[in-house]
């Protein structure tokens, strides 16, 4: 089963740090029809609870993993865990956390970038990877 996780990074207001939403766990079909399409189309949309406007979204961006994502939070905790004396250090010095968010581990394997393919999806362009042998034109 494939898992698709959204993360949602509003505008910024003044000198304040970006809002980031994320959803997670969810299917590649509702995420393009809810949460893509109508950002495409300047509609409204409910990501992690609230009601945005798409003109207040500075970026979506679309993972898919095999896993869900309490599975790939606990293998990265275990993984920090598990590091060097050094790596944990560094995590203090750079004000890493020492445990891990959706956030931080869907930028990380076994999680796959699926931005353009969902926003491919919702305004029905076709991809050349996805179309059958011998077909290498958009559909009209």
């Amino acid at each position: 089963m494939c898992y698709t996780h959204v993360i949602v990074t509003m505008n910024t207001e003044g000198k304040n740090k970006s809002v980031i939403h994320a959803e997670a766990d969810l299917n590649e079909s509702f995420v393009v029809e809810n949460i893509i399409k109508p950002y495409v189309n300047g509609e409204p949309l409910f990501v992690d609870g609230a009601r945005s406007c798409a003109e207040n979204i500075q970026k979506i961006t679309v993972y898919q993993s095999e896993i869900d994502s309490l599975q790939l939070i606990e293998e990265e905790n275990s993984r920090l865990r598990n590091s060097s004396a050094r790596d944990k250090a560094n995590r203090i010095f750079t004000r890493n956390p020492s445990s891990a968010s959706l956030i931080n581990v869907l930028n990380k394997a076994p999680s796959i970038n699926i931005t353009r393919k969902v926003f491919n999806q919702a305004l029905g362009i076709e991809m050349i990877s996805e179309m059958p042998a011998g077909k290498h034109e958009p559909s009209q």
